[in-house]
């Protein structure tokens, strides 16, 4: 049997209104309308719904029990609707993000809160990885995001800036620089740098030798490591 949700909905109105005429007003239809669709969906289901009179229209037993199971039918699937408009907007659903260890904290974690807070019907999932792994992701579809540093590559696909960040060196108390708050470039020649081996790392490494290397000298060196400790360092 297929019938008419808009004629669900007409029953619906004229059971709440009980009246034709006043649940034609309510839906901004013509009363001929609705009262041919109720019609209709009475010799349907092969059964009266509604007792006519002068007054206006009240539900038979039968029509008590069908209209509510059918607004039971209409709040699910308008449920469904508003779902399924809502993920179109990208304000439901789910999202997963990648990113570094280095970027678990700052600016990504305080902008994932904020959309949080705005779409809390967007599930966010995150995932920590190396670059090469979260492009991988992009790839075949298991991460909608990925948050990384430097410029992009040509394997990232679309991408944009979102913010810049400052690097943050450790230093021993001892250290000649220590007592700085901010250092330049020009400082930091002919220091010693320990770095994590896993990402940020290597992108890291390249900006110091593009900031600090000249041609022909060897005044920088770098140490890798693959402990977490180091890592943590920058």
């Amino acid at each position: 049997m297929s019938i008419d949700i808009k004629h669900l909905r007409y029953a619906d109105v004229a059971e709440r209104c009980g009246s034709f005429r006043k649940a034609a007003d309510s839906l901004a239809v013509k009363q001929s309308n609705l009262s041919r669709g109720v019609r209709q969906l009475e010799e349907q289901l092969g059964t009266a719904l509604f007792e006519r009179t002068s007054g206006g229209v009240r539900p038979t037993l039968a029509g008590r029990d069908f209209v509510s199971g059918v607004r039971r039918v209409l709040n699910e699937l308008q449920i469904v609707i508003d779902d399924a408009k809502a993920a179109g907007r990208g304000e439901a659903g789910y999202l997963v993000v990648g990113f570094y260890t280095s970027l678990s904290a700052g600016n990504l974690r305080s902008t994932l809160f904020d959309y949080s807070n705005r779409f809390p019907q967007v599930r966010i999932n995150t995932v920590e990885d190396e670059r090469s792994h979260l492009h991988i992701g992009l790839r075949n579809g298991t991460i909608d995001i990925a948050i990384v540093t430097g410029e992009p590559g040509a394997e990232s696909g679309r991408s944009m800036a979102l913010w810049s960040e400052r690097i943050l060196i450790a230093l021993p108390e001892a250290h000649r620089l220590a007592s700085k708050d901010v250092l330049n470039w020009a400082d930091l020649k002919r220091e010693r740098f320990v770095l994590s081996s896993r990402d940020p790392g290597p992108e890291i490494e390249a900006i110091l030798i593009a900031k600090l290397v000249t041609p022909g000298s060897h005044s920088t060196s770098i140490i890798r490591t693959s402990t977490r400790r180091a890592s943590r360092a920058w």
